[in-house]
C-alpha cells in the first residue's frame, strides 16, 4: 500500500471514457433486472480480485452476474445453471460492445431491455450509435484496477470504524465531475466510487455526525443534487430521483444510545 499507481487523466482518458460506457451498459442491466433497494443499492458494481462485477443479478428463479475482467481483459458473464459467456475486451465501439453484451444474454436466456442510452453525462449517444467512444488500452484498465483495489482496501478499513448503518464498499458508473479529482484517488474517491471536488463534498465521517436535529431540516427540491458523501460511513449518492426519493446525509436520523427506561425493559427489570 506503499506506492500507489500513476493514472494521469490525458493519458488515459479516451480509455477512460469508453469503460465509462461500458460500464454503464452493464450498469443498467442490473438495474432492469433487481428490485429497487434503499439508496439505489441496486446500482453499482464491486471491486472484485479481478475487476467489477455486478453480483448476483436476478432473472425469474435464476441469478446471473457480468465481471469485468481488467487482469486477462475480458467480460465474463455467468449464470447459476452452468450458462457463461466471455467477451474479449479490446478497442471497440460502443455500439459493437452494447450488441455484443446484448447478444451474448440472449444466448444465456436472459431476456432484458435497457434504457438506450447513458445517464448523466452531457451529449448522450445512444449505446447502438455511438462509434465515437472506442478506445481500450489495457495497460490503462489495468492500472484503473489497480487504483480502484488499492481504494477499496482503504475504504473498507476506513468503514469498519462505524457502526451504524452504511452501505458497502462500491463503484458507481456516474462520472468524475473534474480531471482533477478523476486523476487523483484520495480525499476524493469515495464510498460510491466517484470522485468529486472535496471542498464541494458534506463532511461526515465516523466521528463527525450529524444532530438527530438535522433530519428536521426542510428537504431539498427533489431535483437538487446535493452532493455525494466522502466517506463509506456515510449514505449512498444523495440525489433524489423519479418516484424514488433519496434522502440527503442531512436528512438521515442516527439514533441515539438507549434511555434508561428503554435499558432496564430490555433487561427485564422493573420500569
Amino acid at each position: 500500500m506503499d506506492d500507489w499507481p500513476a493514472l494521469p487523466y490525458d493519458d488515459w482518458r479516451d480509455t477512460r471514457d469508453t469503460l465509462h460506457m461500458y460500464t454503464q451498459v452493464v450498469g443498467k442491466i442490473r438495474l432492469a433486472l433487481s428490485p429497487f433497494e434503499p439508496e439505489w443499492a441496486n446500482v453499482p458494481l464491486y471491486v472484485t480480485a479481478r475487476g467489477l462485477s455486478t453480483s448476483p443479478v436476478p432473472e425469474g428463479l435464476r441469478t446471473f452476474d457480468i465481471e469485468f475482467d481488467f487482469v486477462d481483459h475480458r467480460l465474463v458473464l455467468r449464470a447459476n445453471d452452468g450458462g457463461a459467456e466471455q467477451i474479449a475486451l479490446h478497442p471497440r465501439a460502443v455500439a459493437d460492445f452494447y450488441q455484443d453484451v446484448m447478444d451474448a444474454l440472449g444466448r444465456l436466456g436472459v431476456d432484458v431491455t435497457i434504457s438506450p442510452g447513458p445517464s448523466e453525462v452531457p451529449d448522450p449517444i445512444p449505446f447502438a450509435e455511438d462509434r465515437v467512444h472506442h478506445s481500450y488500452e489495457p495497460a490503462d484498465a489495468r492500472r484503473f484496477f489497480h487504483v480502484l483495489s488499492q481504494v477499496d482496501v482503504v475504504l473498507k478499513e476506513h468503514r469498519s470504524r462505524f457502526t451504524g448503518k452504511c452501505p458497502p464498499v462500491h463503484f458507481h458508473r456516474k462520472p468524475a465531475r473534474s480531471s482533477a479529482t478523476a486523476a487523483t484517488p484520495s480525499r476524493s474517491a469515495v464510498a460510491s466510487g466517484r470522485a468529486i471536488p472535496s471542498s464541494r463534498a458534506p463532511r461526515s465521517s465516523p466521528t463527525d455526525i450529524p444532530s438527530p436535529k438535522a433530519s428536521k431540516r426542510p428537504r431539498s427540491d427533489p431535483t437538487e443534487q446535493v452532493g455525494t458523501p466522502t466517506s463509506a460511513s456515510s449514505c449512498f449518492p444523495t440525489t433524489r430521483c423519479g418516484r424514488h426519493p433519496i434522502r440527503s446525509a442531512r436528512s438521515w436520523t442516527f439514533s441515539r444510545a438507549p434511555t434508561t427506561h428503554a435499558r432496564n425493559r430490555w433487561a427485564g427489570a422493573p420500569t
